[in-house]
């Protein structure tokens, strides 16, 4: 009767302990110490692999007493019985020569380690690896002399023996990273975790396998590019036995690679002797444009002679409109003009001003430089009201030239990009032509001669003509459309290009024959005494320019 008493005990501690047959184990402050116990009681799984031969499973008992005992583990049959039929279950007594323990443990302090060794080369070879996962061992603590009892719910355990295969799994199969267009290098680590005692790195392998990028794409429908061999170096596999923790490891270097895109790099992972899930993983890069974001871009060009001091020309902007795109009033972005040099990279700024400040000098690479002989090419600062005053180092540049600098106004976080053109032009020639208030459109040739044009450009009269095209300079831009009679242009009184009927409309200039310009005016608008200044500009094969400053006087 005493027996089937402690047996309830010790299956209440069972029920007690086990959820889905796993038992949590209970800390030892939770458990009263006044006799005999397990450290941890109750169902257990006992996970041991198939690559050892033998498996050591510690238990541990509790002993409040320090006067030195001796007790011994049994086989408890009658608990696995009662525990199959409470649970419903059909687990069976794993026989005694898949096993060992100690028959006799002297308890000398107040915890003694019991250690159940078990057979697994037998177990698989014998029984098998499915059919071990139906067999427990159940054991009872007693012990030797009858005046020290067992704790009636931390007496006995029930160890479930799982044989597993060593699985090496990783948390994902995939590692999606975004990387800046600029990174130059940039470390990626995919982990992978193991539950057994003795891995060997030295038994997994990990190799690239491009012929997966093809399938990746098909199975999941992208149309990811493989990662090129000289964007990355892939340091292989290492281990932390102590965490468990096994990492491949990737650096990538995306400078070259096409912004917004993305790559990706399969690796293949194999072992003769661990289960690896999965076997391949890859390593996915979106590359990320970091080029900065404009409110807008301007457009921007003058014409310049070669020349051999720093004079400037001016080019306009409508200021009104770039105060709005900053966020701010005009009086407001006046009083904090900031400026940055953008370097022709797209992506680096220069904050430190090298010319008159706001403004810098830029290399005849396009990018930002100090004050020097030997790279300086042009120089852009800022006057107000929305203007830029552009020149050149004097005598580096040659007819024919084009220069393109940028640079960005900066306020409230944001910025708007200027492109500013610099065309360096054979000749400038200055014309005049006077008349009285005409509102007939009655024109006022001025002497023009092509040949001499031709002579400039160093080509033929012919040739010239069948590759010739009449632009005007507006404020900050060159016109190319006609707006009169073509080739020809209407001005406003600002000295812009203007269609015709617009407000301020004031003078029309066009090409009337190889020798002449031909002037006239808006009829109405213009008065005695006005004095008006245009550009027109003579184009040989679309980057050659001769630029005519024609006055108009009204007389």
């Amino acid at each position: 009767m005493k027996r089937n008493i402690f047996v309830i005990y010790v299956l209440l501690g069972l029920v007690l302990s086990s959820c889905n047959e796993t038992m949590e184990l209970v800390e030892e402050n939770n458990i009263v110490k006044t006799s005999l116990s397990f450290e941890t009681y109750g169902f257990q799984t006992v996970n041991t692999y198939t690559l050892y031969d033998e498996y050591t499973y510690n238990l541990s008992i509790n002993y409040r007493e320090t006067e030195q005992i001796d007790v011994f583990v049994e086989v408890d049959t009658v608990a696995l019985v009662d525990y199959n039929n409470l649970y419903e279950k059909n687990y069976n007594l794993l026989p005694s020569e898949y096993y060992s323990l100690a028959e006799n443990i002297t308890i000398s302090d107040t915890e003694t380690t019991i250690p159940v060794l078990f057979n697994v080369k037998k177990i698989i070879e014998e029984i098998g690896i499915e059919e071990a996962a139906n067999y427990v061992v159940s054991l009872l603590v007693q012990p030797t002399i009858d005046s020290l009892t067992v704790n009636e719910t931390g007496g006995g355990v029930i160890l479930h023996v799982l044989v597993n295969e060593p699985v090496i799994e990783f948390s994902q199969n995939t590692l999606n990273v975004v990387i800046d267009d600029t990174t130059s290098v940039s470390a990626l680590t995919m982990t992978g975790s193991f539950g057994f005692d003795g891995f060997d790195i030295s038994n997994v392998s990990a190799n690239e396998n491009s012929e997966r990028v093809s399938i990746y794409n098909s199975e999941n429908g992208t149309n990811y590019m493989e990662l090129p061999s000289l964007n990355y170096i892939f340091n292989g596999l290492s281990v932390d036995s102590v965490s468990g923790i096994m990492s491949s490891d990737l650096q990538v270097n995306v400078i070259g690679l096409e912004a917004d895109s993305t790559y990706i790099l399969p690796i293949d992972l194999s072992s003769d002797l661990y289960t690896l899930e999965p076997e391949t993983i890859y390593y996915v890069v979106t590359v990320k444009p970091t080029a900065p974001e404009y409110e807008a871009i301007f457009e921007l060009s003058t014409l310049q002679i070669v020349t051999g001091g720093y004079e400037s020309t001016q080019v306009s902007f409508d200021f009104a409109k770039v105060a709005s795109l900053l966020n701010t009033t005009e009086d407001e972005l006046k009083n904090n003009i900031v400026l940055y040099g953008i370097n022709t990279d797209e992506l680096s700024f220069s904050t430190t001003y090298t010319a008159g400040a706001p403004g810098f000098w830029f290399n005849s690479d396009g990018n930002v430089g100090s004050y020097s002989g030997d790279n300086s090419m042009m120089y852009v600062e800022y006057k107000d009201d929305g203007k830029f005053n552009i020149g050149q180092f004097p005598n580096k540049s040659e007819a024919g030239e084009q220069h393109k600098v940028s640079l960005a106004m900066v306020y409230n976080g944001l910025m708007v990009r200027f492109n500013i053109n610099l065309f360096i032009t054979y000749g400038n020639y200055d014309l005049t032509a006077s008349g009285p208030v005409d509102d007939t459109y009655t024109g006022i040739p001025i002497q023009f001669d092509i040949d001499d044009a031709a002579t400039i450009f160093g080509v033929t009269t012919a040739e010239l003509k069948g590759n010739m095209a009449l632009y005007a300079q507006n404020a900050g831009s060159i016109a190319k459309v006609s707006t009169a009679t073509d080739p020809g242009f209407w001005f406003n009184d600002e000295g812009d290009v203007c269609n015709w009927g617009t407000d301020g409309c004031a003078i029309y200039i066009t090409y009337d024959n190889d020798k002449t310009f031909n002037v006239g005016q808006f009829p109405g608008f213009t008065k005695s005494g006005d004095v008006y200044n245009y550009t027109l500009i003579l184009v040989y094969n679309e980057t050659n320019f001769i630029t005519y400053n024609i006055t108009v006087n009204i007389t």
